[in-house]
């Protein structure tokens, strides 16, 4: 084969680089648009849970006093049945028996009202989870909004910061998925227009109209140098 001179070898080592260049934002774009996707379907998450906590808290506190009246009505008829059994002269078996039946009774009403407190409690560890996880959320979607603004070649595609709270996250995290989506476009678009040059060259120089990538072509430009 002709020996290639050193003006195609430079121009297919500018197309590598450049290549690779694409390539390495193309790899950060995909990062990004998976983080910011993530954050958008967190924010979603945590809000529709932080969205039950009103209904939550209302019904747990609608058992507790469901429970305190029971106790109370069931402390009035264990005090009635040690009433009744204090007083009876006959069949005074039957009248402890009550009482025993009305204490029991009692005792259930008690533990279901410890169960009822103990679910307030547990709603109550869920929100202040929630709310704690929603704080992480908004705070990693600003700090990705900070990585996009200065990400090189993409701080003028992307939408401005979250706006507050878990809404805002989930706006912006649409808003910045659209525009990494048409920056991938746009560096596609530029790395097939890179590789269509290499092969180009491939076809000019080395006289090879096979499809082929820029590394591999530089790879035979260097080796066929390497002949001369």
């Amino acid at each position: 084969m002709t020996a290639v001179s050193q003006g195609p070898l430079a121009y297919v080592r500018e197309l590598e680089r450049k290549d690779d260049a694409i390539a390495a934002l193309l790899e950060t774009v995909g990062s990004l648009r998976g983080r910011t996707r993530a954050l958008g379907a967190e924010a979603a998450r945590v809000a529709a849970v932080l969205g039950q906590m009103p209904h939550e808290r209302a019904s747990a506190a609608a058992s507790i006093e469901r429970g305190k009246a029971e106790v109370t009505r069931r402390k009035a008829e264990v005090a009635e049945a040690e009433e009744a059994a204090a007083k009876a002269k006959r069949d005074k078996e039957s009248r402890e028996r009550a009482v025993e039946l009305a204490q029991a009774a009692l005792g259930r009403a008690q533990e279901e009202l410890v169960s009822s407190r103990g679910r307030a409690e547990a709603v109550a560890g869920a929100q202040a989870s929630a709310e704690r996880e929603a704080a992480a959320v908004v705070a990693a979607a600003l700090a990705v909004a900070r990585e996009l603004r200065g990400a090189p070649r993409l701080s003028s595609r992307v939408p401005e910061p979250p706006g507050p709270g878990l809404e805002g996250v989930t706006d912006w995290a649409s808003r910045a998925d659209g525009a990494l989506l048409l920056a991938r476009s746009g560096l596609d678009d530029e790395r097939e227009a890179v590789v269509r040059e290499a092969n180009e060259l491939a076809i000019a120089v080395l006289g090879d109209s096979a499809p082929a990538g820029v590394h591999q072509i530089r790879e035979r430009v260097e080796a066929a140098i390497g002949t001369a």
